[in-house]
């Protein structure tokens, strides 16, 4: 019987990497080394792959963009331009000889 990595971080692991090919490959070659692993120790093994979904955490997880809501069609980057471009003119009157 072949070692499966912890069901709760695959879950979590799952959650996290976007769906499609990138996901499938990632999570078959994490429970291939995880087996590999389990059959020398497997408590060392669950550590190894606690590491990995952090690391996969860290890099998915926290640099998805974030949902916009429903200004997502494009109003958020009006607005955004709005923005830079007041603050543009409230520098401009401040410090004219630097802007």
């Amino acid at each position: 019987m072949s070692a499966a990595p912890p069901r709760v971080l695959r879950r979590l692991l799952t959650w996290v990497l976007p769906s499609g090919p990138v996901r499938d490959g990632l999570l078959g070659d994490l429970a291939e080394l995880y087996a590999d692993r389990a059959r020398r120790s497997p408590s060392r093994a669950d550590l190894w792959y606690g590491r990995q979904v952090l690391s996969a955490v860290a890099h998915y997880a926290l640099r998805r963009p974030r949902d916009r809501g429903p200004r997502s069609n494009g109003a958020g980057m009006m607005e955004g331009w709005r923005r830079d471009f007041r603050h543009g003119v409230r520098m401009l009157r401040r410090r004219p000889v630097f802007t």
